[in-house]
């Protein structure tokens, strides 16, 4: 059943802007699938990305909580608040 459930497809409407459309055409073009193929993999790979994203920021911060090196203490602090912040 769990493999039935993924294969359901919802059909939903958004508005984008037209670059962001143009871009995710070309993808598709360049990809040579469908428009929808497209969005559902960029969609995907944007979901990855986040999660690993946020497994990277979690290990970091474990990082920074574990040592005692002030040094490393710093510099990871450094890197989170880039992380966090777009820095």
């Amino acid at each position: 059943m769990g493999a039935r459930r993924q294969l359901e497809k919802v059909v939903t409407t958004m508005s984008i802007p037209s670059a962001l459309d143009a871009e995710v055409r070309a993808k598709a073009a360049e990809m040579n699938v469908s428009y929808e193929e497209a969005v559902s993999a960029l969609l995907r790979l944007g979901l990855e990305a986040q999660k690993q994203r946020e497994a990277d920021l979690d290990e970091m911060v474990d990082r920074f909580r574990a040592t005692e090196d002030e040094g490393e203490r710093k510099r990871l602090g450094e890197e989170l608040g880039g992380a966090i912040f777009g820095q």
